[in-house]
């Protein structure tokens, strides 16, 4: 079967830096019709939210944020349920997919947001080398990594608990995080340039492979697990 592929751009953005596009997470309602939404934050520290119209069902600009005067330029994007989290420099921003913004926090960090995941009331923020949690925009956790981080997320192992933070970096390894205290380092075959948490619900005696946010309502009947790439492009 041959597949004849062509382009379509859809929106036009400014340049954008790595881990700077995220799905908007959907509703998970019974017989639910929305469509996906997209989130992407450039160079000019404007975030912007795309999704389709309902009637038309055109490709249309859903949200635009106004850039913060000491914006150097969206460095990190992270969806929590209806909330949007970007990071510019020391400086994190939050609004909901209406536009209301609910947080405005500049950290104390010496490096700049590379990567973050939001969770709750927790920012989990990576600078180039620095680990740091913010509980309720106060420090709360710090790790400093051998080589530099490319990434970080968050895992819940049970419902209630503190979730572990795991750390993609360049040194071919992933580290696990509880607060400061450095769980697990494990090797990989490559750098490590994205992790990400998923889960796999148990049906019976075997598993199903559903990718998709851990949330704590699921961890009770599924298994936390871990996907990552490496720069090599392998999986």
């Amino acid at each position: 079967m041959e597949l004849s592929l062509s382009r379509r751009d859809l929106a036009q953005v400014g340049a954008t830096a790595r881990g700077t596009m995220r799905l908007l997470s959907k509703p998970n309602k019974p017989n639910d019709t929305q469509s996906q939404k997209l989130v992407v934050g450039d160079a000019t520290g404007a975030l912007f939210c795309f999704g389709l119209a309902k009637k038309s069902n055109a490709f249309e600009l859903l949200l635009q944020t106004t850039p913060d005067p000491n914006d150097t330029g969206v460095d990190a994007v992270s969806i929590d349920q209806d909330r949007i989290f970007w990071a510019s420099g020391q400086l994190v921003r939050g609004v909901t997919k209406r536009g209301k913004e609910v947080l405005r926090f500049r950290t104390d960090l010496a490096e700049p947001i590379r990567s973050m995941v939001v969770s709750g009331e927790a920012i989990h923020a990576a600078g180039v080398f620095t680990y740091n949690e913010f509980l309720n925009c106060k420090g709360s956790a710090s790790y400093m990594a051998a080589d530099r981080i490319n990434d970080v997320t968050s895992v819940n192992l049970s419902a209630g608990s503190r979730p572990v933070v795991v750390l993609g970096c360049q040194d071919r390894s992933v580290r696990v995080l509880h607060g400061s205290t450095l769980l697990h380092e494990l090797p990989t075959n490559g750098p490590v340039s994205v992790v990400e948490a998923y889960h796999n619900p148990d049906v019976g005696t075997e598993r199903v492979g559903t990718f998709g946010s851990e949330t704590p309502a699921a961890v009770a009947s599924s298994s936390p697990s871990l996907i990552y790439g490496t720069d090599s492009g392998q999986v």
